[in-house]
């Protein structure tokens, strides 16, 4: 992926696609309890990443 700015996305010759949200989270990696191939912090960052792009 390669980010730019409007006037970047302006002057491309072919499709471009815009960032409508961004977000993080961390957990730490060997509390007891965590689900390895589900992590919360993960469907967290998901929720709130959808929720901004609409």
């Amino acid at each position: 992926m390669v980010l730019g700015d409007e006037a970047i996305g302006d002057a491309a010759d072919g499709p471009v696609a815009w960032v409508h949200g961004t977000a993080t989270r961390s957990e730490a990696n060997n509390f007891p309890g965590r689900d390895e191939v589900n992590p919360q912090a993960s469907r967290d960052c998901a929720v709130d990443v959808f929720s901004q792009a609409g």
